[in-house]
This record gives C-alpha cells, sequence and structure tokens, in this order.
C-alpha cells in the first residue's frame, strides 16, 4: 500500500517552493479539490471553552477537551449526509464549468505541445521521482538585477553618444526605479496611519521625482 503525504492547502503558502510542489493537494491525482483542513475545523467548536480550561488541572483539562472533540465528531458523523451531498451537487456545478474553461483554454493551445505536456504528466503521476512537470522552469529576475542591466545598458548609450535622460543628474533607470519606490510607499500609507512627520518625508520624496520626470 502506498501512503502519499501532503500539506493542507491554506497552510502550505508558508512552505518553500520546494514543500508546495512535492506536498500539493492540487498536483496530485484522484484527490478533487480536497483542501485537506478539515483537521483544523474543530478547533473553531474548541474556542469557547479557553476561558475554562485555563483555569483546570491537567486532567480536568484533557477530559473536558476529549468531551468537545468527541461531541464535534460526533455532529459531523449525523452530518455526513447532509454533508456530502451538498459538496456533490457543488462539485457537480463547477465540474461543467471547470470543463467547458479548459476546453476554451486547450484551444488556444497547439495538440503536439498539449499531448507533450499530458505525457509528461502522466510519466510523474506513476513516478514521483521523475521530473515534476508543474516545477517552473524560469529563474525569476530581482529588481536589483534589472536595475544592474539598465545601468550597463545605459553606460554603452552614454559611451556611444546617446543620452535618453530627462535630468542630468538622474538617469532614466533611477528615474524609473525611485517612481516604483514611491509607488510603494503610496501603497503602504493608504493602508497604514500615517503621522504627519511620515506624510511630510513621503511628500518630500515625491515633489523631487515628479520635477525630475517633466521634460
Amino acid at each position: 500500500m502506498l501512503i502519499q503525504y501532503f500539506m493542507p492547502k491554506f497552510h502550505i503558502a508558508a512552505h518553500i517552493a520546494t514543500c508546495q510542489l512535492a506536498f500539493s493537494w492540487n498536483f496530485t491525482k484522484w484527490v478533487g479539490r480536497t483542501d485537506g483542513e478539515a483537521p483544523e475545523w474543530g478547533w473553531a467548536n474548541a474556542n469557547c471553552v479557553t476561558s475554562s480550561t485555563k483555569e483546570m488541572g491537567p486532567g480536568m483539562r484533557h477530559n473536558t477537551l476529549d468531551n468537545y472533540f468527541g461531541d464535534w465528531n460526533w455532529k459531523k458523523t449525523i452530518t455526513l449526509d447532509k454533508f456530502l451531498l451538498c459538496k456533490m451537487e457543488e462539485a457537480m456545478k463547477w465540474e461543467r464549468e471547470h470543463c467547458i474553461a479548459l476546453y476554451d483554454l486547450e484551444g488556444t493551445v497547439q495538440p503536439t505541445l498539449l499531448d507533450e505536456w499530458t505525457l509528461e504528466i502522466k510519466i510523474w503521476e506513476e513516478d514521483n521521482t521523475q521530473p515534476n512537470f508543474f516545477e517552473g522552469k524560469v529563474t525569476p529576475i530581482t529588481q536589483a538585477v534589472v536595475r544592474s542591466q539598465l545601468a550597463v545598458l545605459e553606460a554603452q548609450e552614454l559611451q556611444a553618444g546617446i543620452n535618453h535622460s530627462l535630468d542630468v543628474d538622474v538617469s532614466p533607470s533611477i528615474l524609473i526605479s525611485g517612481g516604483i519606490k514611491l509607488e510603494d510607499m503610496q501603497y503602504e500609507a493608504s493602508f497604514k496611519s500615517y503621522n504627519d512627520s511620515n506624510t511630510t518625508f513621503l511628500t518630500s520624496r515625491f515633489i523631487p521625482w515628479t520635477s525630475k520626470k517633466r521634460p
């Protein structure tokens, strides 16, 4: 018997990419849209007893929690038929919509590529030691790398007598990166309660930048 281990979908996002690839429900055959979070649901039912159990001794605390967990399991058992019926009806509805969306998407892909990808997925499903089809093959590029590449390009253009700068003190790449940083600061300011000093600081950064970007 083969036993496979997975991470619940809500928790797996906090794990590294390698862990997400190896233990994801989304990449596994025959599990449907299972989220794996059911073991965590019982804690919501037990939250109401925390104010009582914190005053109890170890034995009474264990017995009380056992009673609450048993009550949760019993409620889950006697309502399982209604719960599964609701899930089945929902699955049938979304299955139709997902099939239509998949059909439309596959219509935009070359048939030879679809056959190639399908074969790679089947090989990996049969043997997880094979290359994982779902693993990204593109190395992400950082903002620092982009700035470095732009700086090299600007230096080459300056040597060739080409200058796109709008200001003698600010190169195009510095102007763009400064604008991106200001956008991030404005975005953070929309969610945080900034005092006058922070607002003044943001304004002091924004006004010089707007003056540099004008022709």
